[in-house]
């Protein structure tokens, strides 16, 4: 956990506490104070989203190298290769655990890849192991994608998809709200 994580945290136990606090007032008829304390709770909501949203805009975008992980919590997923097969892309994952103790599993989890252009483009159906399979404490497991990337395209990365909220709220977290994809790169 990071401290934005625990800023997070406190705003959103901080936002539970006024809104308690507005229902009670409006249970004893004390709107002027209810309307006062909710309009104190939006302009530190505006300014907290301001926060993030500048933080996003600011922040470059960052790169996994080629065989390094971009881990989710103890859900950790690398390219091994990437190259073009005729018309289409082919990229060789790694996907690992690196829980001790409980399976692992990411419900979640997709990748895109991303053009110079920043179009994304789904993998091709499969019958390969999916990013979603339960994975034992330490286990790991090799799988190949395949995106139909038009032959004019030069793909740029990777984007693993891996939950929305809460990120889209926590300041300079990837997946923070205008924030730049973390992408994997498909070559050195």
């Amino acid at each position: 956990m990071q401290l934005f994580d625990l800023v997070f945290i406190s705003a959103a136990l901080a936002s539970v506490v006024v809104w308690v606090r507005l229902l009670l007032l409006m249970f004893r008829g004390r709107r002027s104070d209810a309307g006062a304390l909710l309009t104190y709770w939006a302009m530190s909501g505006a300014a907290y989203l301001a926060i993030v949203v500048v933080t996003s805009l600011l922040t470059p975008r960052r790169w996994i190298a080629l065989h390094d992980e971009q881990c989710f919590d103890e859900w950790c997923v690398s390219v091994l290769d990437a190259h073009r097969v005729n018309a289409d892309y082919q990229v060789t994952l790694r996907v690992a655990s690196h829980s001790r103790r409980r399976p692992q599993r990411a419900a979640d989890a997709d990748v895109r890849l991303v053009d110079t252009a920043k179009n994304a483009y789904r993998p091709e159906p499969t019958v390969a192991r999916s990013l979603q399979s339960v994975l034992q404490p330490g286990e790991s497991f090799v799988t190949v994608r395949v995106f139909g990337l038009p032959s004019e395209k030069q793909a740029l990365g990777l984007d693993v998809i891996h939950g929305a909220w809460p990120e889209w709220f926590i300041i300079a977290d990837r997946g923070s709200l205008l924030h730049k994809r973390t992408l994997l790169r498909l070559d050195n």
